[in-house]
């Protein structure tokens, strides 16, 4: 391979243009690439469950097409029930559908007879903890959009005329504030694209810093960044031209690239900085000749470790793991063909100073370590105990709106409103007959009976469906109504079951209005609800569907889908160093050291009290093959140094002070570029950022501590060697 590279270095130029070209080209995709950060592209569907959930969506308005302005500082007056009808109204103009506050649900209700309000509100507790709170200080009105408005340049628009309209209508000592679904889609995208303003130039600044501090060259630094902008357009490139929009997790790619291949370069750029009295091409060539090996190896592992993660069968991540890994390849194959041919015009003078005070170090823990390998083994093992036995298993909750902070401005009023009493969530039961009667007598009974029975379970703030609607209609109606499709018929009808009956298709829905429970109360409500409909078979077709159900059997599937990914990274990357190795027990062997700084973190999560969130459960499996990189560089130098000839002892140095430098210099860089992300308002970005940064360092340690334990071999019946530590170099 040295012959390859030497040729890298004579045709330069035409290394440099086609890279050129390839750029421009793909660079033209670019433009097509969109943002979609809608949750559905996390859910995990099994074929009832999305047909289920398809019907639901075509027959009824959904909770994620939404809107809801909330309105405080009134009371249930007639100026209150005014400005509530004027922005109502305002609503309507917008081109808003199913318009409802307590003026449109509440029948004769008449907001220029405010003497009969608070009884007309008292006798319709039905929509009490929805449209109003028992207190009635607290107002709110909820519309839909049309379902060609959900996307995100049309979500930012009427955002931006919400604000207008609750500007217009803003009167002093009242206060409105806007959510539901839209609204929160449109902000979070907002505040991802501020997040990611703020941290990425940030984490790209501090990885320039960072590399130029342990490599000592301010050229070599420059010029590896400027390799990598090709792979990144290409990348992105492939992406619109596969479709694939950019999620929150896709937002992070560039730094995940950038510090992929920064490890690599400080591995090239190390060894090339001592030289050795070889000429600057020569050294080039010899240095790549030798470290490509090692280098795809460690790139390969990386990207097996993302790609892993196509087991989750998550949209989202299936995506984030094929267009990641493929980024990766092509970064290192810009690092072995773009990066030496533009190093070839300025090559490194001389080692940095970090590198050079660093090889006496690892030389002196060496003989530390190698001394008492015995001792060292004994306290790896108790450690490894203590840590099992203190351990603190992750709540497995997760929330609906989980990637924010309470605080934050996008969930704040979520949580506030849910403190009030409030059900802002919805657990759907669709009925439907198609080829019958769904309101005869006995079906009304049985709704009737799931709906006490809902009613009273934990977490269950209002049942609301045909059943209650019909039943309130009746009380208005001086005749006894017996059988009610006749009536449903009719526009009158229609408008009474608006929402909750659709006579195409024969189907309603009760709605189970809920706060953000988490997966674990959710689950077991719906085990209940469930266990209850077993026991008292209905008269019709009946599921649970909607945006709360989906999303928790999702989460169910990925924490599901997490162990079969860490199980595929396992085996994968097992398997390609045992090709490397062609040792069973030596490819393991090298895994080891990974999976104890895998453990470590799983330790500090614990007792930090993190949860099981989908950010934590997929860093595992990316961490595995990103960190297992320091095993194979250091056993890629050992087994050099023993094709050269020396003794075990002597090899194991050559191993620690040569390429354990450059394992050092590059595991601080990545710890620190992906430290930066712990910044992010998101908890997704902010722990994927802070479990990498630990496994970097996590697995640094166990590297230069486990594995020299485990090699070291002394000649019998001679000292241990001391150390020599020599500059670092390959």
């Amino acid at each position: 391979m040295t012959t390859f590279f030497a040729g890298i270095v004579r045709r330069r130029r035409t290394v440099v243009l086609a890279a050129l070209l390839v750029t421009s080209l793909f660079a033209r995709l670019l433009p097509r690439l969109e943002a979609d950060f809608r949750l559905e592209r996390l859910y995990v569907l099994t074929e009832d469950t999305r047909d289920q959930y398809a019907f639901f969506k075509a027959a009824f308005a959904r909770q994620d097409e939404q809107v809801t302005l909330v309105v405080r500082g009134l009371r249930a007056d007639g100026p209150g029930c005014l400005a509530l009808e004027a922005l109502a109204d305002d609503l309507h103009r917008l081109g808003m559908s199913r318009v409802l506050w307590y003026g449109a649900v509440v029948p004769g209700l008449d907001c220029r007879r405010p003497g009969e309000l608070g009884a007309l509100l008292s006798r319709n507790p039905l929509f009490e903890n929805l449209l109003w709170n028992p207190a009635r200080d607290i107002f709110l009105i909820s519309a839909s959009i049309e379902r060609d408005q959900n996307r995100q340049a049309s979500l930012r628009e009427l955002e931006r005329r919400l604000d207008e309209v609750i500007s217009r209508r803003a009167v002093p000592g009242m206060r409105i504030e806007l959510t539901g679904t839209p609204v929160i889609t449109a902000r979070y995208l907002d505040a991802l694209e501020r997040d990611q303003v703020r941290l990425l130039p940030a984490a790209l600044g501090l990885l320039f810093l960072l590399t130029l501090v342990v490599s000592g060259t301010l050229i070599g630094t420059l010029l590896f960044f400027i390799s990598v902008v090709p792979a990144g357009v290409v990348t992105l490139g492939i992406m619109a031209l596969a479709g694939v929009r950019i999620s929150s997790l896709l937002s992070v790619l560039p730094v995940i690239l950038v510090v992929v291949g920064v490890a690599d370069s400080i591995h090239l750029l190390t060894p090339l900085a001592d030289g050795r009295g070889s000429s600057g091409k020569d050294a080039l060539a010899g240095t790549f000749g030798r470290l490509w090996l090692p280098c795809l190896l460690t790139s390969l592992t990386t990207a097996l470790g993302f790609l892993s993660l196509v087991a989750t069968g998550i949209p989202m991540v299936v995506e984030f793991a094929w267009v990641t890994a493929c980024g990766i390849l092509l970064t290192w194959i810009m690092s072995m063909t773009l990066f030496p041919a533009l190093l070839s015009w300025m090559p490194p003078k001389g080692p940095s100073r970090m590198s050079v005070r660093t090889a006496p170090l690892l030389g002196t823990f060496l003989a530390i370590i190698t001394r008492h390998r015995r001792a060292v083994l004994v306290a790896c093992g108790l450690l490894v105990v203590a840590g099992a036995l203190t351990w603190r298993p992750l709540s497995a909750t997760v929330y609906m709106v989980d990637d924010l902070d309470a605080g934050h401005p996008v969930s704040r009023p979520l949580r506030d409103l849910e403190a009030a009493g409030f059900g802002l969530f919805q657990v759907n039961l669709v009925i439907r007959s198609p080829g019958g009667r769904l309101f005869t007598p006995a079906n009304r009974d049985w709704l009737r009976a799931f709906s006490r029975f809902a009613a009273a379970r934990d977490g269950v703030a209002r049942v609301l469906g045909p059943g209650e609607l019909l039943d309130r209609l009746q009380q208005e109606i001086p005749v006894t109504v017996e059988d009610w499709e006749p009536l449903l018929q009719t526009e009158t009808g229609r408008r009474a079951l608006a929402g909750f009956y659709n006579g195409e298709v024969r189907a309603a829905q009760v709605l189970l209005f809920t706060g953000d429970l988490g997966t674990a109360r959710t689950g077991a409500l719906l085990h209940r609800l469930q266990d209850w409909i077993s026991r008292n078979p209905p008269p019709f077709e009946a599921f649970f569907t909607g945006t709360t159900v989906v999303a928790h059997r999702s989460f169910a599937a990925f924490t599901a889908g997490f162990w079969r990914s860490l199980a595929a990274a396992l085996v994968l990357i097992w398997l390609v160093l045992l090709a490397a190795s062609r040792r069973p027990l030596g490819a393991a062997l090298l895994l080891l050291p990974s999976l104890l700084a895998l453990a470590a973190c799983l330790w500090v999560a614990g007792r930090l009290g993190w949860r099981l969130t989908p950010s934590v459960v997929l860093v595992f499996s990316v961490a595995l093959g990103l960190i297992v990189d320091n095993s194979i560089h250091l056993v890629g130098g050992l087994l050099q140094a023993r094709r050269e000839g020396l003794d075990p002892a002597a090899a194991l140095r050559r191993a620690v002070t040569g390429p354990g430098v450059a394992v050092v210099l590059s595991s601080i860089v990545i710890a620190g570029g992906f430290a930066v992300l712990a910044l992010s308002a998101f908890r997704s970005i902010a722990g994927l950022g802070i479990l990498l940064a630990l496994a970097s360092l996590f697995s640094l340690v166990c590297n230069l501590v486990l594995l020299p334990a485990l090699w070291h071999r002394p000649a019998p019946g001679s000292p241990t060697p001391p150390a020599t530590p020599r500059p670092a170099s390959s």
